[in-house]
């Protein structure tokens, strides 16, 4: 093992960055603070995603088979 990565296997840190003492805090999202409301946009994709739009006809995702939306 190099001793570049006895230090990263010692302290995690992989010595390209920066390390504070916060920056285990940035790495889990909203883990010390309320997590802000995502923009309209970004909640409407996800919205979308979850509800993709069938066309007529159409199965729609993890229908039973014949049934239409």
């Amino acid at each position: 093992m190099t001793a570049a990565w006895s230090a990263f296997a010692r302290t995690g840190d992989p010595g390209w960055a920066p390390h504070t003492p916060g920056s285990a805090d940035v790495r889990v999202l909203g883990a010390h603070g309320p997590v802000a409301e995502p923009p309209a946009a970004t909640a409407a994709c996800w919205q979308l995603a979850a509800h993709p739009p069938t066309v007529p006809g159409q199965r729609a995702p993890g229908a039973a088979h014949g049934t239409d939306r």
